[in-house]
This record gives C-alpha cells, sequence and structure tokens, in this order.
C-alpha cells in the first residue's frame, strides 16, 4: 500500500515538471530568436536577450524648452505699459467728461431756444391783461375827473368867498382885481397839474409794476423748470456734499478737478447767458415804453388841459364889492 502511493506521488510531479520544462525551453528559444545580435562578452555564459532600451547606450532625454530668452528689461517695459494703461484710460475718462458736457450744453442751447413759444405766450397774456387794464383805467378816469371836479369846484366857492371879504374890508381896483384873479388860477392850474401829473404817474407805476412782477415769476418759474432737472440736481447735491470734496492726494485728483471746474463753468457760463437774454426782454419790452398805454395817455392829456383850461375860464364869477366900480 505505501509503494502505491509513493509512486502515485512521483507520477504528479513528473505530469507537471515536465511540461513547464518544455514551455520554459520554448519561451527562452523565442525570446533568444528575437534578439540575434546581442553577443555575450563571456563565450563561457549564455547570451542574454535584452530589450531595445537597455541594450543601447544611455542617453538622456532632452526636455522641451522656451527658446526665448529672458528680456533683461522686462521691469521697465511692464512699468511702461502700466503708464501707457493708465495714461490711455485717464484720456478716455477726460473725453468722457468732456462729451458729458457737450451733451449738457446742447440740451441748454435747446431749452433755451424752446422758450421762444413759451416767451411769445407770456407776451400774449401780457397784452391781454393790459388791454383789460387801460379798460378799467377808464372807468378810474371818470371817476377821477369827477373828484377833481369836485374838488376845485368847493376850492372855487371857497375862493369866491374869500374874494368878497377880501373887498369888503379893502376895495380893491379893477387891475388889483385882475391880478388877484391871474394869481388864483395861476396856483389853481399848477396844482391841477401837479393832480393831473400825479395820477398818470401813479397809474403807470402800477402798470409797469404788476408786468414787472408777472414777469419776474414768469422768469423764476423758467429758470426753476431748468434748475430742477433730475440730472442738475444730482450733480448739484453731489458737489454740494463734504464728503465730495477733492482731496490733492487721491490717484483721480486731476480727473475730479476737471469735472468738477466744467460744472462750475457750466454752471457761471449758463447764469451769463440767462442774465443776458432776459436782461434783452426787459430793455426790449418789459422796461420799454407800452403803445397802448402811451396813446391813452396822451389822448388824455389834451382832454384834460382843454378841460382844465375851461374850468379856469369860469373859476372866478362872482363879482366882488367894490364901491369904485
Amino acid at each position: 500500500m505505501k509503494e502505491i502511493f509513493i509512486f502515485s506521488c512521483l507520477t504528479s510531479v513528473f505530469v507537471i515538471v515536465i511540461p513547464s520544462f518544455f514551455l520554459i525551453h520554448d519561451s527562452a528559444a523565442a525570446h533568444q530568436a528575437s534578439y540575434p545580435n546581442i553577443q555575450c562578452q563571456n563565450p563561457n555564459v549564455a547570451p542574454l536577450a535584452l530589450p531595445p532600451a537597455i541594450s543601447t547606450p544611455y542617453q538622456p532625454v532632452e526636455e522641451e524648452r522656451n527658446t526665448d530668452e529672458i528680456d533683461p528689461d522686462e521691469v521697465e517695459n511692464w512699468m511702461n505699459s502700466i503708464d501707457t494703461i493708465w495714461n490711455q484710460y485717464t484720456k478716455e475718462l477726460g473725453a468722457q467728461v468732456e462729451q458729458s458736457e457737450k451733451r449738457k450744453e446742447q440740451e441748454w442751447n435747446d431749452w433755451i431756444y424752446n422758450l421762444k413759444d413759451q416767451w411769445k405766450d407770456f407776451n400774449n397774456f401780457v397784452e391781454q391783461k393790459k388791454k383789460r387794464w387801460i379798460h378799467k383805467k377808464e372807468q378810474d378816469w371818470s371817476a377821477w375827473i369827477k373828484q377833481m371836479e369836485n374838488k376845485w369846484i368847493t376850492y372855487k366857492e371857497k375862493m369866491d368867498t374869500r374874494l368878497r371879504h377880501a373887498s369888503q374890508e379893502r376895495p380893491m381896483t379893477q387891475s388889483e382885481l385882475r391880478n388877484l384873479e391871474d394869481d388864483i388860477k395861476e396856483e389853481v392850474k399848477k396844482r391841477m397839474i401837479k393832480d393831473y401829473k400825479r395820477w398818470v404817474s401813479i397809474s403807470e407805476a402800477n402798470l409797469y409794476k404788476w408786468i414787472k412782477k408777472d414777469w419776474e415769476k414768469w422768469k423764476k418759474n423758467k429758470l426753476d423748470e431748468w434748475n430742477k432737472k433730475e440730472w442738475k440736481v444730482s450733480e448739484e447735491n453731489y458737489w454740494a456734499n463734504k464728503d465730495n470734496q477733492l482731496i490733492c492726494g487721491d490717484q483721480f485728483y486731476f480727473l475730479k478737478r476737471k469735472k468738477k471746474n466744467a460744472w462750475e463753468e457750466r454752471i457761471k457760463r449758463e447764469k451769463e447767458q440767462w442774465n443776458a437774454l432776459t436782461r434783452k426782454i426787459e430793455e426790449g419790452y418789459i422796461d420799454k415804453p407800452h403803445n397802448e398805454w402811451e396813446e391813452w395817455k396822451n389822448y388824455k392829456s389834451t382832454w384834460y388841459f382843454k378841460w382844465m383850461k375851461y374850468f379856469l375860464q369860469n373859476f372866478v364869477y362872482s363879482k366882488p364889492i367894490n364901491p369904485y366900480f
């Protein structure tokens, strides 16, 4: 039984080892056939087949290199590029300031141009109001003339009484009487002219006063309309804010200074143009004599002096008591 077990083990080893031996031998032969040119230095040692990468002499692999040399002026060039970019940037910002100011100036010019039609509307309003005023002044004139008649008739009656009493106390010659009457008439004439001039002056002052008042109101409303534009209020508030005051150390100081200077110059220019425009209107219309009123005044002046002459001719009609007559 023991002999049978040993025989079985040997048989198994033989079955496994022998095929492996032939497999290894075939693989080595095949490998040797793949590298027939390899010679061993020792003829007594079987040749060893090596892959081409191992059998060839060592040569270091060169990495791909950047053939550009480092620029010795790299720092200077970089700084110069910074300056170029900065100068270009500030130049563009400066151009934006100029373009913005041109747009705002154009809007101002357009606004002034459009005022022409609005001024025509205001002028028509004043003309219609002036016609109504002159019509009412006609009624005032009639009432005033009636008042003057009563005033000087009362004065005449008092002077008649004084003349009679004076003639009773001291008889007067005809010449003395005429001289006295002439003196009284001359004094009354001066006072009547003074009353007329005062009435006309007050009326004329009222005319120009309400025209001036309406003009100042219109002028203020129009200027407020411009100054209250949203973008103008915004920039006004910005520059009025103390937190937005310019600081010399600010890297953008010169740009901000340019922006503020442009704003200040524009405000000044608009004010000067507005004052020149309104002054021209005032000189050409508001403060200029109004034809309708001048014609009315001339007509009434002629009428008044005729009325005054007639009144003075009949001023002293009571014959004073004179024993010489």
